[in-house]
C-alpha cells in the first residue's frame, strides 16, 4: 500500500511557529545525513513549553536560577523548513515531527492540519510507529537523568549528549 505523506498537503504553521524539540539521537541522526554540525541546528534553550515531558528537562549548573532547558531545532521557522514550506530533512526528521500530530498516548492533536491531512493523519495514523519512538524517547530520559545528576554548563551540554548518544545502539 502506497502511503501519502500528509506534511506535503499543509503549509507548516507547526514548522514555523512552534518550537521543535528533539533529543540527542534525532541530532545525531540529521547530522550525520545532512552533514551539518549539530551546532549550526540544534541549541539547548531555556524551556518555555507549558506541557512538556519533565523527564527530557535539562538542568545547567551556571547562573544563579535552576531553571530548565531543553534541546531543540533551531525554530521559528524551522532550521531545515525550505522557502516553499517543506522539510528538507523530511525523511530522517526529528522523531517528534515523524509522530506528529499524535501523542505518546496515541492521540491525534491536528489543529493546525488542513482538512484533507487531518484526514489522511486519521486512516494512516502516524509516520513513525510508537515503539521506535519510545525506546529513543526512554534512552534520551536516561541520559537527561545522569545529566541531571551532576549538571555542567551550558557550553558543555550538548557536546556531552551527543557523546553519550552515539554509544547507543537502536
Amino acid at each position: 500500500m502506497v502511503r501519502l505523506d500528509p506534511c506535503m498537503l499543509c503549509s507548516a504553521p507547526c514548522c514555523k511557529d512552534y518550537t521543535v524539540t528533539t533529543t540527542s539521537f534525532d541530532v545525531l541522526r540529521i547530522s550525520k545525513r545532512s552533514k551539518i554540525p549539530a551546532g549550526k541546528f540544534a541549541r539547548i534553550v531555556e524551556c518555555t513549553l507549558l506541557n512538556k515531558d519533565p523527564q527530557t528537562v535539562i538542568r545547567l549548573s551556571d547562573g544563579d536560577f535552576p531553571e530548565g532547558y531543553m534541546l531543540i531545532i533551531k525554530s521559528h521557522p524551522c532550521f531545515f523548513l525550505d522557502i516553499h514550506n517543506k522539510c528538507i530533512i523530511h525523511d530522517y526528521a526529528p522523531h517528534s515531527c515523524t509522530r506528529y500530530p499524535f501523542n505518546i498516548a496515541g492521540e491525534m492533536n491536528a489543529r493546525f492540519c488542513p482538512a484533507l491531512s487531518k484526514i489522511l493523519f486519521k486512516i494512516q495514523g502516524p509516520m513513525l510507529p510508537l515503539e521506535p519512538y519510545m525506546k529513543e524517547i526512554n534512552a534520551y530520559r536516561e541520559l537527561v537523568q545522569e545529566w541531571n545528576d551532576n549538571p555542567g554548563r551550558h557550553h558543555e551540554c550538548l557536546e556531552w549528549f551527543l557523546q553519550k548518544s552515539a554509544k547507543w545502539k537502536f
